[in-house]
């Protein structure tokens, strides 16, 4: 019960993350877009709640596949900016580790 309480509190603070940057994460992803910005959501408040240690991102190709073959299919995106939000995501990704405070790396 108390885990469950717990994973809804971490819920609810990762949901005024993103609307501090201008998203509302309570709904699922709608397109490719959303769904690489509310995946890259989930790995920061990942990160944060280790204190900026490192940790795997797993095999979310699979799942951003879904998404993206979509948007193509439809028409929303081109295979250019496929490219470019997976690019930005791994820019982002990296960019993690200078998130870092000071007392990480002691």
């Amino acid at each position: 019960r108390e885990e469950i309480a717990e994973q809804h509190r971490a819920l609810g603070k990762m949901k005024e993350m993103a609307a501090s940057y201008g998203y509302d994460i309570s709904g699922p992803a709608t397109n490719a877009q959303e769904a690489v910005q509310w995946t890259y959501f989930a790995y920061l408040a990942a990160v944060k709640s280790q204190n900026g240690a490192a940790m795997s991102f797993g095999r979310v190709s699979t799942f951003l596949d879904v998404f993206i073959e979509r948007d193509l299919k439809a028409g929303k995106i081109t295979e250019q900016e496929a490219q470019e939000l997976i690019d930005h995501l791994v820019m982002k990704l990296r960019m993690v580790r200078f998130l870092r405070t000071p007392e990480y790396d002691q």
